[in-house]
């Protein structure tokens, strides 16, 4: 009876494990989204602003490298969190967590990243 009570624990303790990283796998999945928006958006919005102010050039140029830096260290930490949340995840477990992709891909590129992953398991041979 106690040796169920705690394989009970563990199947609990797995189960929150696991909803608390794919929740945190959604959450970055958004933040990623919204950063490649950021992206796109922020040198238009400088643009804009600097040609409704006709302010100096190098000055806005310098403040969108800044940001851009920036956002791009943003996303870089971000994917490097779930990327560690994964490896820890597999280490536990021992076994591979499919959370999906923090970009959403196309079809053929899933399945190139598939034979890589087959290959890499492998041995990298052919």
């Amino acid at each position: 009876m106690d040796h169920r009570t705690q394989d009970n624990r563990y199947e609990q303790l797995y189960t929150n494990m696991r909803e608390y990283t794919q929740q945190l796998h959604r959450r970055n999945k958004s933040r990623i989204k919204y950063g490649t928006i950021i992206l796109i958006l922020l040198p238009l919005i400088l643009g804009t602003i600097r040609w409704l102010t006709n302010s100096d050039k190098t000055f806005f140029l310098l403040i969108w490298v800044f940001c851009m830096f920036l956002l791009s260290a943003y996303l870089i930490g971000v994917e490097y969190l779930d990327h560690s949340i994964r490896k820890k995840m597999e280490e536990l477990t021992d076994r591979e967590d499919d959370f999906g992709d923090l970009l959403e891909v196309d079809q053929k590129s899933s399945e190139i990243r598939e034979k890589l992953r087959k290959r890499t398991r492998e041995g990298g041979g052919e």
